[in-house]
């Protein structure tokens, strides 16, 4: 019974579809079709897989999803641009060596990168891990975080670490996000920005020079917020001395 209301569900549809089409061309007939729903077995490798099909004028019809499984594929789709994709399985965010883009840069002079410190097993396994407590059971968002990460953790290994500065920012990034190399970059990247951006400040004033050191001992190495406080300091002191 339950292929026989599956048979009628699909010559529904398909026919269906030949009603729209036609009122869509401004003609008005009607359009009969046969077909047969599981009436082959389909094989990968000499393997028989299970998979609905629906066999049509000597065309075979098998759903994108299933056909991607069984090549070991996964499916991906942009909203946007409305494409359905089939992309090879990421089984591994990261390998034990780094791709040929990657130059692993631990050191530099004697700046260390903590991110090449970490075991790469280790890491391939927490970002997977991640991967499945965030999206469990949606594998497509899964795939796409796995490669976000991996990409993020290559940059990081890639980093070139040639001041104190830029070696306590990536450890303080690091202990604040640990194996989310999203946020880990992220939070380098604009710690970064912002200590560039305080050591440009035009100091032309004792009293600039004072409320920088102020904002200095108050946030420490928090960049952002000793540039923050040092703008709404200085906005202040003169609005009040205008």
């Amino acid at each position: 019974m339950r292929k026989i209301s599956r048979f009628m569900l699909v010559t529904v549809v398909i026919v269906s579809l030949f009603l729209v089409s036609s009122f869509v061309l401004g003609e008005s007939s009607e359009t009969s079709i046969s077909i047969l729903f599981n009436s082959i077995n389909i094989s990968v490798n000499g393997e028989a897989v299970e998979s609905n099909n629906i066999l049509y004028e000597g065309t075979t019809y098998v759903p994108l999803r299933d056909v991607a499984e069984m090549l070991g594929k996964e499916v991906s789709w942009d909203e946007e641009t409305r494409i359905a994709g089939i992309n090879d399985e990421i089984t591994e965010a990261v390998t034990d060596k780094p791709s040929e883009e990657v130059v692993v840069k631990e050191n530099e002079g004697d700046f260390n990168n903590v991110i090449a410190t970490l075991e790469a097993n280790t890491v391939n396994e927490k970002i997977k891990e991640n991967a499945e407590d965030d999206w469990p059971s949606d594998y497509q968002m899964q795939s796409f975080q796995i490669k976000n990460q991996t990409e993020a953790y290559n940059d990081l290994l890639a980093l070139t670490l040639d001041t104190e500065v830029k070696e306590k920012i990536l450890n303080e990034a690091y202990t604040d996000w640990k194996f989310d190399f999203k946020m880990v970059l992220f939070s380098f990247n604009n710690a970064l920005e912002d200590y560039d951006e305080i050591e440009s400040l035009n100091l032309d004033t004792d009293k600039k020079k004072e409320i920088l050191q102020n904002a200095q001992d108050k946030w420490g190495t928090d960049y952002g917020m000793v540039l923050y406080e040092y703008k709404n300091q200085l906005e202040s002191y003169e609005s009040l001395n205008e």
